[in-house]
C-alpha cells in the first residue's frame, strides 16, 4: 500500500515539473494564506475593517466564493464541496445507485473521525445536531432519523468556508474530528440580485444495478430503489442598500425531488424538500463599529409509505429557526466580536397512530401472499432549543522585546434544552386467529378484529412517553501567536465544563513554524493538541421510549375476543443513562511547505489517539425486570495519515493536486455499536485465529489512499470549465459469515451478545471519478448577467461497488443543467 502511495506521489510531481512557469496572478482558492485577511467591509467597501489573525501553521483550508460557484455537485450541498479537502472523506454510501432521488446531504469524516465528531458553525453559531445524528433508518419505531447537521445551507448563500483538519486553534472546541466554519454572504451598498435554476432526472442519469436488481428496480414498490425521480434546485436573492450605511440581503432557495414509486398497484409519489429563508441586516454604525442581524428559516421534509402496506403513509418533518445578532468594535487595543445566536430546531413523524399484521385473505385483499400489514406506529416528535453567546476580543499586536505578540481571548456559552415526546400510546397487532373458521362477533371500539374473519391476538406497545433535559456548556481560551526572527510559536489553552457531565476539561494546543530561509520559500511547522468532544445528550432522551418487551396477549371467549388483559414483560433492554467522560483526541503533527513550480507544495503527517469514546454497553437484568442499554466510555481509535497537496494559480488557471494516505483502527463504528465492559476483550474468529474486535478494518470512510486532482480554468468564448477527479483506492474490510457460524461464548461471558462470529474478508474496489461543470456567460450583447451551466457527474460512467455485497453500486452518469440570471 505504501509503494502505491509512493507512486502516486512521484505521478503528482511528474505533473508539478509539466507545468508552465508562468506567474501567479490570481491568488488561488484553497489555499492557506500566509497572512489571512478577513472579509472585506460588509456593507461599505470604503470603510476597513481591522483584520484578525490565522497563523499560517494551522491545518486550514479555506474555499472562497469563486470555487462555491464553479464547483460540480450532484445536489448543491456544502459537504459534497468540502470533500476536495485532504483528510475528509466521504461514507460508502455518498452515492448510491439505487436511491438517486435523495437530496440529504452526504456525512463526512475529517482526519480520521466518526462521522458525527464535527462541529460545524455558521458564522460563528453552532450548526450541530443532537437528535439522533447517526440514524438513518426511516422506519425505526421511536426513533427519529437524524443528521449531524440542524441546517442544510445552500452554497448559494456562503461565502466562504475554512475546513480546520488539524493544528486547530484554541478558538475552537466541541469535536474530536474537524471544524467546519461557515461565512455568509454580507449586505453590500450596491443594489444587485440573482435568480437561479437547475435540475436533473432518471433520464439523464444512468443506473449500475446488480443482475438481482435489473428485473425489479424499474418497477419498485420501496425507497431502497428509486427507479424514477426528478430535481428541481431554484433560488432568488437580492441585495438592497437602504441608504450609505445599512443593506439587507434576502434570499429564497429550494431543493425538491419528486420519486414515483409503486404501491398496492399504483403509483404514489414520495416528495423531498429542503428550504432556505434567508435574511441578513447589516449597519456601519461608525467606521469603527458593526451590527448584523441573520434570520435562518431552513425547513427540510420528506413523505413515506410502507412497502405494500395499507394506509402507511407518513411524513418525516425537520424545521430550523435560528436568529443571529453579531457586533464589531474596533478599538485602538484590539478587536471586539460578540455574537449571540437562537435556534429552535425541531424533528417530527407524523403517522398513522396504530398498525395492524393480518393474514391475507377474505376482505384483506392487499399486501403479500400470507402476510397484509396496514397502519403506522404514530407520532413523535424531538426538538433542541440553544441560546449561544460568543465573546472573542483579538489584541492588536503587541512587541515585547524581540518578539510580537498577537493575542486573542474569548469566552462560549451554550444553554440548550432537549424533548423527545411521544404524545399518545400507539400499538402494533398481530398473530392472527380466525377462531377455528367459526363466528367472530367484533366489539365496537376493536380495530384489531375483523367480523366472522379474524382476530389479531398480540399487541406489542409503545406508551406515551416524554422526556426532557437541558445542558450548559462554557468555555474559556487564550491564545497568543509569537514571532520572533524566523521562528512562530502559536500556543493556547481552552477550558470547558458542562453541567451534564460535571466535568472540566483542559485542552492545550500548541503549534510551531520555522521559516528556513527567511523568505517564506520552505517553512517546517508542527504540533501537538487535545481536542475534546461536545456532549451527547441521545441516550438520555431515548429513557421515554417505552421497552419492546411490553405486550399483552388475549384469547377468545364463545365468538368475541377478550379484552386486552394487561401488560407482560420479557426482559427486553431499555435505554438508560450512566456516568460518562468526554471523550478526547489527542494530535500530533509535522509537516514542511515549499514553494515549488510556481506554487505551494505541503508535505504533513497527522497522528491521533482517541479515547473515552462514546459506545453502547449491555448491563443484565435489573429489578425492574429489563435490561440495560447505556453508552459508556470503553471506545478507542487510533488515526495515522501523511498527505501531500501541490496548488498554483496562473493567469486564468488554478491547478490542485492533494493525496493522503491513511490508517484507521476503531472498536467501532458509531456510538450505537456494542463494546463490552468486561475485563477479556471482545474477540471474532477470522482466518484460523481470534483476533479482538478493534482489530477488524473500519467498514466505512476507511479508504487508504484518497487522491483530487482539481483545475479551474477561463476559456475562450466566456467558458469556465471545472474539473474534479478524484481516485478511491480499494480497501479491504471483514463481514460476518452468513449464514452465521459461531465458536461458542466469549470467555467469562453469559451474554448472547457475546458470541464469538466467523468473518472473511471482503475487497471493495479502487475507483475513479470525474466531475465537470461548465458555465457559459451568455455575450453582454444579447442578454447581460445570464449564465448557462452544465453540471456532468461521473463523466466515464465509472462502476464501483459501495458495499460488501456485491449488489449495491454508486450512480453512473448524471447530467444537472440550468441557468442563472444577475442583475
Amino acid at each position: 500500500m505504501i509503494s502505491r502511495f509512493t507512486s502516486l506521489c512521484k505521478f503528482f510531481v511528474f505533473l508539478i515539473l509539466l507545468t508552465p512557469q508562468t506567474s501567479i496572478a490570481i491568488v488561488p482558492t484553497a489555499v492557506q494564506p500566509e497572512e489571512k485577511t478577513v472579509s472585506p467591509p460588509l456593507v461599505l467597501p470604503t470603510i476597513l475593517v481591522e483584520a484578525t489573525r490565522i497563523a499560517p501553521l494551522t491545518g486550514a483550508t479555506i474555499i472562497d466564493r469563486e470555487t462555491i460557484e464553479n464547483f460540480p455537485t450532484r445536489n448543491g450541498s456544502l459537504n459534497e464541496i468540502i470533500g476536495i479537502v485532504p483528510g475528509v472523506q466521504f461514507g460508502e454510501g455518498m452515492s448510491n445507485s439505487l436511491a438517486a432521488g435523495e437530496i440529504t446531504p452526504p456525512n463526512i469524516s475529517i482526519s480520521g473521525s466518526h462521522f458525527y465528531e464535527n462541529n460545524f458553525t455558521i458564522d460563528g453559531i453552532s450548526n450541530n445536531s443532537s437528535i439522533e445524528p447517526t440514524n438513518v433508518d426511516l422506519y425505526e419505531t421511536s426513533i427519529l432519523p437524524g443528521h449531524p447537521q440542524k441546517i442544510f445551507l445552500d452554497p448559494h448563500l456562503i461565502e466562504q468556508v475554512n475546513v480546520f483538519n488539524s493544528n486547530i486553534s484554541a478558538e475552537h472546541g466541541g469535536f474530536t474530528g474537524g471544524q467546519v466554519e461557515v461565512i455568509t454572504l454580507d449586505p453590500v451598498d450596491e443594489f444587485w440580485g440573482n435568480i437561479n435554476y437547475r435540475t436533473t432526472r432518471e433520464e439523464w442519469t444512468k443506473f449500475h444495478l446488480s443482475p438481482s436488481d435489473q428485473t425489479t428496480f424499474s418497477t419498485s414498490n420501496t425507497t431502497g430503489r428509486q427507479p424514477r425521480f426528478d430535481k428541481q434546485d431554484a433560488g432568488m436573492t437580492l441585495n438592497i442598500p437602504l441608504n450609505y450605511d445599512m443593506g439587507v440581503l434576502l434570499s429564497y432557495q429550494t431543493l425538491i425531488s419528486r420519486i414515483p414509486l409503486q404501491n398496492l398497484g399504483e403509483t404514489k409519489i414520495q416528495d423531498r424538500k429542503n428550504e432556505n429563508f434567508f435574511l441578513k441586516y447589516g449597519y456601519h454604525l461608525s467606521e469603527e463599529s458593526r451590527l448584523y442581524l441573520t434570520g435562518i428559516y431552513a425547513p427540510n421534509e420528506g413523505t413515506y409509505f410502507g412497502t405494500d402496506k395499507k394506509n402507511s403513509d407518513f411524513r418525516l418533518n425537520n424545521d430550523n429557526l435560528s436568529l443571529a445578532a453579531k457586533f464589531e468594535q474596533d478599538f485602538q487595543a484590539g478587536q471586539l466580536d460578540v455574537s449571540l445566536g437562537y435556534s429552535n430546531y425541531e424533528v417530527n413523524r407524523q403517522a398513522a397512530k396504530d398498525k395492524l399484521q393480518w393474514n391475507t385473505g377474505g376482505s384483506v385483499d392487499w399486501g403479500g401472499p400470507t402476510r397484509s400489514v396496514e397502519g403506522g406506529l404514530g407520532d413523535i416528535e424531538q426538538t433542541q432549543k440553544d441560546i449561544q453567546l460568543n465573546i472573542n476580543f483579538a489584541l492588536s499586536e503587541r512587541v515585547l522585546g524581540s518578539t510580537k505578540h498577537l493575542v486573542k481571548i474569548g469566552t462560549e456559552l451554550v444553554r440548550s434544552e432537549q424533548v423527545y415526546s411521544r404524545d399518545k400510546t400507539s400499538y402494533y397487532y398481530f398473530t392472527s386467529n380466525n377462531n377455528g373458521g367459526g363466528l367472530i362477533n367484533c366489539r365496537a371500539d376493536d380495530i384489531a378484529c375483523i367480523k366472522n374473519e379474524q382476530f389479531l391476538t398480540t399487541r406489542q406497545l409503545y406508551e406515551q412517553g416524554r422526556s426532557k433535559v437541558t445542558l450548559t456548556t462554557s468555555a474559556a481560551y487564550i491564545q497568543d501567536s509569537i514571532i520572533w526572527k524566523r521562528l512562530e510559536l502559536f500556543p493556547g489553552v481552552r477550558l470547558s465544563h458542562d453541567d451534564y457531565l460535571k466535568k472540566t476539561n483542559f485542552s492545550p494546543r500548541f503549534a510551531a513554524s520555522y521559516d528556513l530561509y527567511g523568505n517564506g520559500s520552505s517553512i517546517l511547522f508542527g504540533g501537538k493538541n487535545r481536542y475534546y468532544s461536545g456532549t451527547l445528550l441521545t441516550y438520555r432522551l431515548r429513557e421515554a421510549i417505552s421497552p419492546l418487551g411490553k405486550k399483552e396477549t388475549r384469547g377468545i371467549t364463545g365468538d368475541t375476543p377478550d379484552s386486552w388483559p394487561g401488560v407482560s414483560k420479557d426482559g427486553s433492554y431499555v435505554f438508560r443513562d450512566s456516568e460518562l467522560k468526554t471523550p478526547y483526541t489527542d494530535e500530533i503533527t509535522v509537516g514542511i511547505k515549499q514553494k515549488a513550480a510556481g506554487g505551494e507544495l505541503k508535505l504533513q503527517y497527522i497522528k491521533r489517539k482517541g479515547r473515552d469514546e462514546l459506545v453502547q454497553d449491555r448491563t443484565g437484568i435489573q429489578p425492574d425486570s429489563y435490561k440495560y442499554w447505556i453508552l459508556s466510555n470503553n471506545g478507542h481509535s487510533k488515526y495515522e495519515s501523511y498527505q501531500v497537496s501541490w496548488q498554483r494559480a496562473w493567469e486564468k488557471h488554478y491547478l490542485e493536486l492533494n493525496c493522503s494516505y491513511q490508517t484507521i483502527e476503531t472498536s467501532h463504528l458509531d456510538y450505537d455499536n456494542y463494546v463490552s465492559t468486561k475485563a477479556t476483550t471482545d474477540l471474532i474468529w477470522y482466518n484460523g485465529q481470534f483476533l479482538s474486535y478493534d482489530q477488524i478494518p473500519k467498514s466505512d470512510f476507511n479508504r487508504p489512499i484518497i487522491a483530487t486532482l482539481i483545475y479551474t480554468g477561463k476559456l475562450p468564448f466566456n467558458l469556465t470549465f471545472t474539473n474534479t477527479a478524484k481516485f478511491r483506492s480499494a480497501y479491504t474490510k471483514l463481514s460476518r459469515i452468513k449464514p452465521l457460524s459461531n465458536h461458542g461464548l466469549e470467555p467469562n461471558s453469559t451474554s448472547a451478545y457475546d458470541l464469538i462470529y466467523d468473518y472473511e474478508k471482503k475487497r471493495m474496489r479502487s475507483s475513479v471519478v470525474f466531475d465537470w461543470h461548465l458555465a457559459w456567460e451568455v455575450s453582454p450583447k444579447r442578454l447581460s448577467g445570464l449564465v448557462l451551466t452544465l453540471d456532468v457527474l461521473n463523466v466515464f460512467n465509472n462502476e464501483s461497488n459501495i458495499s460488501d455485497s456485491e449488489t449495491n453500486y454508486e450512480l453512473g452518469r448524471q447530467l444537472w443543467v440550468g441557468a442563472s440570471y444577475d442583475f
